[in-house]
């Protein structure tokens, strides 16, 4: 931590306040970190900590989206502009995001490319999809772009409103008269190496290899992570204890079939027979 002497910390402050005066004056786009989260005029209210400068941003002027609570939005960093502040005596400001938002939208349409890079804002998780932010432009991000192995758990599990998610552009419509909010697509998988680009040359159908135990469906099976990282298959054991096919417990599994079409793999699970309450060392295949 970097301890300011009093007179640092005076003149930190000066150069805040000039920067929340230009905000307000010019709409310059400033950020803050989220520090409480408290009730003014009967409204949930983030307190932003702007340099030692204390701020509000009303639940209503986060974004368009609509917030349920603000829990998950604490200890996070927020793109504003000041709509008004009281007298430096008294050390308030009062922003707006959704305001700030409209500004670095101009700013990405007017400069957006295909494979750019950014850093989506997590605005809302429904379990299959996530509502992201991106410079302002709100997106839709589908189960399936989040990563190249099949997704089986809740993506609210995964992600958390208010995370930073990195993403690639993959194609989008600048806004026209006729669409005026444009269209955007982006992914994170995308960011990612694919493991099926080489999957031919890792693994061999009827192969045995050391694998991480994923997720267990009740409908689909037991899904294994394989070194690659590629998610795999399995069938439900015909004997075995369930407390063998924890979440990150090892296994050896033998590669069943390998679909590169349809990007899928199945295993059968290789367990000991002595693991099983058996007298002989051989292993039996859970199919």
């Amino acid at each position: 931590m970097n301890y300011l002497t009093p007179e640092q910390r005076q003149e930190q402050k000066a150069v805040a306040w000039a920067e929340i005066r230009d905000s307000k004056r010019l709409g310059q786009v400033l950020y803050a970190k989220s520090v409480g989260i408290i009730t003014l005029k009967d409204k949930e209210v983030l307190q932003l900590d702007y340099h030692g400068i204390t701020g509000y941003l009303a639940k209503d002027k986060i974004s368009n989206y609509t917030y349920r609570g603000l829990q998950h939005l604490l200890g996070k960093e927020f793109e504003f502009v000041v709509e008004n502040y009281e007298n430096e005596d008294k050390e308030l400001f009062v922003a707006n995001r959704t305001k700030a938002l409209e500004i670095t939208k101009k700013k990405f349409w007017a400069n957006v490319e295909k494979d750019q890079k950014f850093n989506a804002f997590i605005d809302g998780n429904d379990g299959y999809r996530l509502f992201l932010n991106v410079e302002g432009v709100e997106v839709i991000l589908n189960k399936a772009e989040v990563s190249h192995s099949f997704v089986t758990e809740d993506l609210r599990l995964l992600f958390e409103i208010g995370e930073l998610l990195p993403v690639q552009i993959i194609d989008f419509e600048k806004p026209t008269e006729e669409k005026p909010n444009g269209s955007l697509i982006v992914s994170t998988k995308a960011l990612l190496k694919d493991p099926w680009e080489t999957v031919e040359d890792d693994y061999q159908v009827n192969g045995t290899y050391i694998a991480t135990v994923h997720n267990f469906h009740d409908q689909h099976g037991i899904f294994f992570t394989l070194p690659s990282g590629l998610i795999a298959r399995s069938n439900f054991p015909s004997f075995g204890k369930p407390s063998m096919f924890q979440k990150g417990m090892e296994h050896n599994v033998r590669i069943r079939s390998i679909d590169l079409k349809n990007r899928k793999m199945s295993v059968v699970v290789i367990i000991p027979r002595n693991k099983t309450g058996m007298n002989s060392t051989k292993g039996r295949a859970l199919q």
